[in-house]
């Protein structure tokens, strides 16, 4: 199911609220509002492309994935030990 967003008709300060959504409901409904390639954008995979950049400015990321993964675990275990060794 997918989660929206639906605006509470008495909330005095527009709050939203989820609910849930079979997908083909509303890729239904996308469809018959035009919004098909809005939902795809939402709810398709997210290719990451960095090359334009690259390319463009001579752009040269800090850390490869693999070293920006570990270098997060490594300070999340620093921020958090308790998390990491279990509660004491």
């Amino acid at each position: 199911m997918i989660a929206g967003l639906l605006r509470r008709r008495r909330a005095p300060r527009n709050d939203a609220s989820l609910f849930s959504l079979h997908p083909g409901i509303l890729k239904a409904l996308c469809k018959i509002a035009g919004k098909t390639e809005e939902l795809e954008k939402l709810t398709g995979s997210l290719v990451v492309d960095s090359s334009k950049i690259r390319n463009l400015l001579g752009w040269k990321a800090p850390l490869t994935l693999e070293e920006g993964v570990r270098e997060m675990v490594r300070l999340d275990e620093i921020a958090s030990p308790r998390l990491w060794r279990g509660s004491q």
